[in-house]
C-alpha cells in the first residue's frame, strides 16, 4: 500500500508533523494505520502549546449541545420543592415519592448502554433529536397528573412518566457525548468541562424556576413552561447542526466486554462511580445534619446546595482546559479522588478529629466538594476514550457509543448509589461517621489509582495495551483497519481530519 506523510488540519490550516513521530496514513480514505512503532509525543507537545481555534460548525454546535443539556437539566429538577409535597396530598408515602426521584437514574443507567450500541445503527442525529423530542415531552406530560386523583394511578403514572423522560435524556445525552467525541477530538475534556458547566447551572437554577412557577400557577405550570423550552430546542438544534458532515458509518460492532478488558477503562469507571457516589452522598443527607446540628431553614439548605453547584460549575470547565494542556488525566482524578476524601473527613467532621461541627466549616467543606469532583469527574470520559483506542479498539463511531454509553451508566450507577447508602448510613451511624465511611471508599479509591499509574508507567506502554486488549480487537503488528460503508451515515468528521492523537495515560 503506499504511504504518504501524514498532514493533519487544524481550523483550515494544515500542519506536518515532526519528523520522528512516524506518523503514516493512508492516502484512501477511511483507513487507518495502528502501528506498534507509532509515537505521539510530538503531537501532544503540540497540543499543549497551540491556542483553542474552532470552527463555526463546533462552536454552533457547542451552543446546542449546551443549551440542550441546560434546558434538560433545568427541567429535570423542576420537581424537587414542589413534588412531594404534592403526592403526599394525592396519598403517596415519602418512601415512594423519593423513589419516583432516583428511578430517572436507574433508567439512565439501564438505557445509556443500549443506546451506545443503537448508534452506528441507527444514527448519532437520529438518537439525539429523538431523545430531546421524548425528554420534552414527557416533561410537560408530568404537568397533567395533577388532574389524576387516585392514589394508585397517580404512582403508576409517576413512575412510567419519568422512565420515558430518562429514556430521552439517555439518547440525547449519549448522541451528544459521541459528537464532542467526534467534533472535538483535540479539546475533549475543555468541552465536556463547558457542557457539564451546563448542567450544573441547570440543575441549581431548576429548583428556584420550578418554585416561583409553582406558586404562579399550581403544579402544571413549572412542567408546561420548562417542558416547552426543551421541545423548543429541537428546531434550533436542527436548523444549527444541519451541516454537520456526516460519513459513511461501519457494520462492524464492538462489545461492552471488549472495552471493559481494556485495564484503565476499569479503572476509570470505578473511579467515576466513587465520584458520583460520593456527590450524591449529600442529597438525603446533608439537610438533616444542617437541621439537627444548626436549626437550618430550607432556604439555608438551598443555598449550600447551590453553592456546590456553583463550584462544581465554575470548575469544571477550568479543569478541562487543564486537563487539555498537561495530558495527566490519571494524576488529577487521583488528586481529585484525595481531595473529595479529606473533604469528607471534614464535613462530619470526622468522630476522631474531636473538632466541634460549625456553619462555617460545612459551607468550607461543601464548596470544596464541587471543586474537588470537578477534578476527579471531568478527565474520565477522555481518559476512558484515549484508553479504549490506544487498547487496540477503532477510532470511529461504534468504539464512541461504547464509550458514551459505558460512561453515562457508570455515573448514574454512582447517582444511584450515593443517595441510597447516604440515607442507610445516615440512619444506622449518623452523618459524622456517615461521611467518615465515604471518606475512606475515596481515598482507597485513590490509592487504587496511584497503584495503577506507578504500574502502567513502569510498563512500556504500547506493549501493554496490546498485550491486554488488542487480541480481541483483531488488530495486529501493523494492521490496516477499513471502515464499511453501510446504511445511513453517522460519524461528524472525515476521517482525514480525525488525528491519530491518543495517549493512554
Amino acid at each position: 500500500m503506499d504511504l504518504e506523510e501524514a498532514r493533519f488540519s487544524e481550523d483550515g490550516v494544515d500542519y506536518m508533523p515532526p519528523h520522528n513521530s512516524q506518523v503514516q496514513v493512508p492516502k484512501k480514505r477511511n483507513t487507518v494505520i495502528m502501528s506498534r512503532t507509532f509515537s505521539v509525543v510530538s503531537l501532544i507537545s503540540n497540543r499543549r502549546t497551540e491556542k483553542i481555534r474552532w470552527t463555526r460548525l463546533q462552536k454552533t454546535t457547542l451552543f446546542c449541545l449546551c443549551l440542550v443539556n441546560f434546558t434538560s437539566y433545568l427541567s429535570y429538577s423542576v420537581i424537587a420543592p414542589f413534588y412531594p409535597q404534592e403526592a403526599s396530598l394525592k396519598g403517596m408515602r415519602e418512601a415512594v415519592s423519593g423513589f419516583v426521584f432516583s428511578v430517572y437514574a436507574v433508567t439512565m443507567m439501564v438505557f445509556s448502554p443500549i443506546f451506545g450500541k443503537l448508534v452506528p445503527r441507527v444514527g448519532t442525529k437520529t438518537i439525539f433529536f429523538g431523545g430531546i423530542f421524548f425528554a420534552g415531552a414527557a416533561n410537560t406530560m408530568f404537568g397533567l397528573l395533577n388532574m389524576v386523583d387516585d392514589t394508585l394511578l397517580f404512582t403508576t403514572l409517576s413512575f412510567v412518566v419519568r422512565i420515558f423522560e430518562a429514556v430521552g435524556a439517555a439518547a440525547f445525552g449519549t448522541a451528544s457525548y459521541i459528537v464532542v467525541l467526534n467534533l472535538y477530538p483535540d479539546h475533549i475534556s475543555t468541552v465536556f468541562g463547558i457542557i457539564e458547566t451546563c448542567v450544573g447551572v441547570g440543575m441549581s437554577l431548576g429548583p428556584a424556576i420550578g418554585g416561583v412557577l409553582y406558586s404562579a400557577g399550581g403544579f402544571g405550570l413549572p412542567f408546561y413552561v420548562l417542558g416547552s423550552c426543551v421541545m423548543a430546542t429541537l428546531p434550533i438544534c436542527w436548523i444549527l447542526m444541519r451541516n454537520i458532515t456526516v460519513q459513511s458509518t461501519t457494520t462492524r460492532q464492538e462489545s461492552y466486554l471488549t472495552l471493559l478488558k481494556v485495564p484503565q477503562v476499569i479503572v476509570v469507571c470505578i473511579i467515576l462511580v466513587v465520584g458520583s457516589l460520593s456527590q450524591g452522598f449529600v442529597e438525603p443527607t446533608l439537610e438533616p445534619h444542617m437541621r439537627q446540628e444548626f436549626n437550618a431553614g430550607a432556604d439555608i439548605v438551598g443555598v449550600f446546595f447551590l453553592i456546590l453547584a456553583a463550584t462544581f460549575s465554575i470548575s469544571s470547565p477550568i479543569v478541562g482546559w487543564i486537563c487539555m494542556k498537561t495530558e495527566q488525566r490519571i494524576p488529577m482524578m487521583i488528586v481529585g479522588l484525595v481531595l473529595l476524601s479529606g473533604t469528607q473527613l471534614f464535613m462530619g467532621p470526622a468522630p476522631f478529629l474531636a473538632i466541634p461541627s460549625s456553619m462555617w466549616m460545612t459551607l468550607v467543606t461543601v464548596a470544596l466538594l464541587g471543586i474537588s469532583f470537578a477534578i476527579a469527574y471531568v478527565p474520565t470520559m477522555e481518559s476512558i476514550i484515549h484508553a479504549a483506542v490506544a487498547g487496540g479498539m477503532q477510532d470511529d463511531v461504534a468504539t464512541y457509543g461504547l464509550v458514551s454509553g459505558l460512561w453515562a451508566s457508570m455515573y448514574s450507577l454512582g447517582e444511584v448509589l450515593g443517595p441510597s447508602i447516604g440515607g442507610v448510613f445516615l440512619d444506622i451511624v449518623g452523618f459524622p461517621w456517615a461521611s467518615t465511611i465515604i471518606a475512606c471508599v475515596s481515598l482507597c479509591t485513590a490509592m487504587m489509582g496511584v497503584v495503577y499509574w506507578f504500574c502502567a508507567k513502569k510498563t512500556d506502554t504500547e506493549s501493554f495495551w496490546y498485550t491486554n486488549a488488542v487480541s480481541d480487537s483483531g488488530i495486529g503488528d501493523d494492521a490496516s483497519i477499513e471502515s464499511e460503508p453501510a446504511g445511513e451515515t453517522t460519524a461528524l468528521l472525515d476521517s482525514s481530519q480525525q488525528h491519530v492523537k491518543y495517549n493512554s495515560l
